[in-house]
């Protein structure tokens, strides 16, 4: 539970900011999704699209093995577009329901998110 929303928190701050700090990333994301998401930030960096991250959590932790979990977040997303250098919304809050299968498993000792599938 606290590396997902760690992972989360590290997203974040990397989309509002838009720094690329691969250490951190490498820290909370694992595997091809590791490097989904580095893609993601590098694209954004590239286009200017910070963000302001916000999203209201509501999920479940099921335990796959004692390696790996599933989490299934049920989440509302309040996540906008903002400007660059004022960090003013440039876009309204979606507001959207987001039903999110998140896999997590331990690399290292530590717990990382390896796959993310949106439900609905």
């Amino acid at each position: 539970e606290a590396a997902y929303l760690e992972s989360w928190d590290v997203y974040a701050h990397a989309v509002y900011h838009l720094e690329l700090d691969e250490k951190a990333f490498a820290e909370v994301y694992a595997g091809e999704y590791l490097a989904t998401v580095l893609n993601e930030m590098e694209s954004r960096i590239a286009d200017g699209r910070a963000a302001h991250v916000r999203v209201d959590h509501d999920y479940t932790v099921d335990a796959i093995s004692p390696t790996r979990a599933l989490i299934i977040d049920r989440y509302t997303n309040h996540q906008v577009l903002v400007d660059p250098r004022t960090k003013e919304p440039i876009e309204p809050d979606p507001n959207e329901s987001v039903v999110d299968a998140v896999t997590l498993e331990q690399v290292d000792g530590s717990w990382r998110v390896t796959y993310v599938q949106e439900l609905e």
